[in-house]
């Protein structure tokens, strides 16, 4: 069982949603510290197709156990690009 899936086993958190620009570097950023996540798209691919994917969003979901430090990792990267 690789780690996403014991993942999905464990109480798991919704941590933010976040546009087409930021999930990017979000994703990058939790990986970076060594948190496993889930990224969930919110439109899916045929309604982001029609609407065009800079209207995607994404939503993010991590452990229970890794939900402090991820959500401080959200508040000091954002409040520093906001």
């Amino acid at each position: 069982m690789n780690e996403f899936d014991r993942m999905r086993f464990e109480n798991e958190c919704y941590l933010c949603e976040q546009d087409s620009v930021w999930s990017p570097a979000l994703e990058d950023i939790l990986t970076e510290n060594g948190i496993v996540f889930r990224a969930q798209k919110v439109l899916g691919a045929g309604l982001a197709a029609y609407v065009g994917p800079i209207l995607e969003r994404t939503e993010f979901y991590v452990s229970q156990k890794d939900y402090e430090a991820a959500r401080a990792i959200v508040q000091s990267f954002f409040s520093a690009h906001s």
